[in-house]
């Protein structure tokens, strides 16, 4: 009996150092950069045949499966221009379900991107528009690779952004801040607690700053924020810049969101302003 215990005992040993040297073996094929290479390149392939546009990535890294590391990722707006490029983009996957098509992902991080919103002459809709489309899609076609997923995320932590926002139509010459040609570097900020109820969508800001180049310098900004296609709220809106700070509950309602390329006409604005100090230069 004991000869036979011994021998289960070398068995199950060598079976479990068998799969040890399995999961060891796999985990760095992962890792190597011919993986790397190949995933990246599919990844690309994929989403310009999707997207009908040109799309790279020049590096995947895995870490511990649903930790996801985009390295270079560059992505063509439908008019050959920049839409994002990211030196990193990092997805901490929480939820992967192939049965239901649902995606939630804990946390993505931006490193040292740049994005790009325009919407040019004679289109209807921003530059991206293509992609919301690919994912909104009613289709319900038999085809498998129609199949639309359900997306969901946590949070998003932005780290040394530039941002550009254009509406090329606009010309007019404006003193001070253009809110239809925005350019802003070094944006940071966390953006947590991120909720989709049907048509509104609800989140935390904190710790946003940046740079605009008409020389505007945010600081910080936190806030409590809902946007829906007719209301937005900032609630417990706190805003420090070179000269002001101001803690205050503001709303904007509107009727589409075009309306804020035309904010002083079409957008009316209800605040409460609490203790503050506003430079009105």
């Amino acid at each position: 009996m004991r000869k036979v215990i011994k021998k289960i005992g070398k068995i199950l040993l060598w079976f479990i150092g068998v799969l040890i040297f399995l999961f060891i073996s796999f985990y760095f094929a992962l890792r190597s950069s011919a993986f790397q290479t190949w995933a990246a390149n599919r990844a690309g392939a994929y989403f310009s045949s999707q997207w009908e546009t040109t799309v790279r990535i020049d590096g995947v890294d895995i870490e511990f499966w649903k930790k996801i590391v985009l390295e270079g990722v560059y992505v063509e707006d439908q008019h050959r221009d920049t839409l994002l490029y990211a030196e990193i983009l990092k997805l901490d996957i929480g939820i992967f379900d192939r049965d239901s098509n649902s995606v939630f992902v804990n946390e993505v991080i931006l490193k040292n991107a740049t994005v790009k919103l325009k919407k040019y002459k004679g289109d209807s809709a921003l530059n991206f528009q293509f992609i919301i489309d690919e994912f909104a899609s009613d289709d319900t076609t038999s085809s498998a690779d129609s199949t639309k997923w359900n997306i969901g995320i946590g949070g998003i932590t932005l780290d040394n952004i530039r941002f550009a926002y254009k509406i090329e139509s606009d010309t007019s010459k404006v003193k001070g801040i253009n809110f239809s040609d925005l350019l802003a570097s070094s944006v940071i900020g966390k953006i947590s607690n991120i909720i989709f109820d049907e048509d509104t969508t609800y989140c935390q800001i904190e710790n946003f700053a940046l740079d605009e180049k008409s020389g505007f310098h945010l600081k910080e900004l936190h806030t409590t924020a809902s946007i829906s296609p007719v209301l937005l709220k900032l609630d417990q809106l706190k805003i420090f810049s070179n000269s002001s700070e101001i803690i205050a509950n503001v709303s904007f309602k509107y009727k589409r969101y075009d309306d804020f390329n035309h904010f002083v006409h079409s957008v009316k604005m209800k605040g409460q302003i609490n203790s503050s100090n506003i430079e009105m230069a």
